[in-house]
């Protein structure tokens, strides 16, 4: 791992993804609550992964769902008590990380390829530690990384050694065609089991017919939710000037001084992130933004849509 690369933002090392595992205090029962908070509109996502045949009861906690309290023992402990099935106990998480050419782009804190591993990291400890297993499937580079689900620490480690090669830039590398979203997603149908809660991790620049068709599919039997991984850059465009971009090698200089191509430059954003709230109301899916400068905590909240509703959408 280039060192430079890692303190510039451009890659992220395994030492610092394990190191994320102590920011999660966030439940995994509060994160999900959060999520489906999160999804403005009538159709909120219920959230599958309660089974038919029923495990125990265990005292009630924040995010827990009230129609499954569990009358009786809480009239005997005096303390409100949820009962809990046997899917539940153990549901599998799947990661699908797009880490497609335009991932590997950033202004300010980093790469969106590393944002997207930090967040996927997140998650990968959020889930270990709820007790479940987590898996997934990171595609760069026209290729495709599977990760059988696996729980215990030993699954949030495989995540993250996968995560932190995947992310490594090599200028000299040339890189496939945006269209590495649809073939997470087909992959995806062939590995995610039914019942499980699936994370996509991408800028979405490529959203299209095949898209919804993939999505329709995994969602009849599992969660679905899409982070949506941006650069402040891209949110909108920056003060009247002109501004020099390098890929470590070549440059070039953008002009955005023209109001007319500021205004197209706004529109292009604004567009793409109409098509996903699309998607996300079409079935059910909840969205949540980051970018390279957010908190963890900051993007599972309820408020978390607000930034983007300020920026121009």
């Amino acid at each position: 791992m280039n060192k430079e690369h890692v303190d510039a933002g451009i890659s992220i090392d395994i030492k610092s993804l394990v190191a994320i595992g102590g920011q999660t205090r966030v439940s995994h029962a509060q994160l999900l609550k959060n999520a489906k908070a999160i999804l403005s509109g009538a159709h909120i996502s219920t959230f599958r992964g309660r089974g038919m045949d029923f495990a125990e009861s265990r005292e009630y906690l924040p995010g827990d769902d009230r129609r499954h309290i569990d009358w009786r023992v809480t009239a005997r402990t005096g303390k409100a008590h949820t009962k809990l099935y046997t899917e539940e106990k153990e549901r599998p998480v799947f990661l699908l990380v797009d880490l497609s050419p335009s991932m590997f782009f950033g202004t300010q804190g980093g790469f969106k390829s590393v944002t997207a591993a930090r967040l996927s990291a997140y998650l990968a400890w959020c889930t270990v530690g709820a007790g479940d297993r987590v898996g997934g499937v990171i595609g760069v580079d026209e290729h495709f990384v599977d990760l059988r689900p696996t729980s215990g620490r030993r699954g949030a480690l495989k995540m993250i050694n996968a995560l932190s090669s995947a992310t490594e830039y090599d200028p000299d590398l040339t890189y496939g065609g945006n269209h590495m979203l649809n073939g997470l997603l087909e992959q995806a149908g062939r590995l995610v089991h039914p019942g499980s809660q699936i994370f996509v991790i991408s800028d979405f620049y490529l959203i299209d017919e095949l898209t919804r068709r993939f999505v329709s599919r995994l969602v009849k039997h599992n969660d679905l939710m899409f982070c949506h991984i941006v650069d402040d850059l891209e949110v909108a465009p920056p003060e009247p000037g002109s501004y020099r971009f390098t890929d470590g090698q070549n440059s070039r200089s953008v002009g955005l001084r023209n109001q007319t191509g500021r205004k197209q430059y706004q529109h292009m954003f604004n567009h793409r992130v109409k098509i996903l709230s699309e998607l996300s109301r079409s079935f059910s899916a909840p969205v949540v933004t980051m970018s390279a400068q957010d908190s963890f905590s900051t993007v599972f909240s309820e408020n978390a849509p607000s930034r983007l509703n300020k920026s121009g959408k």
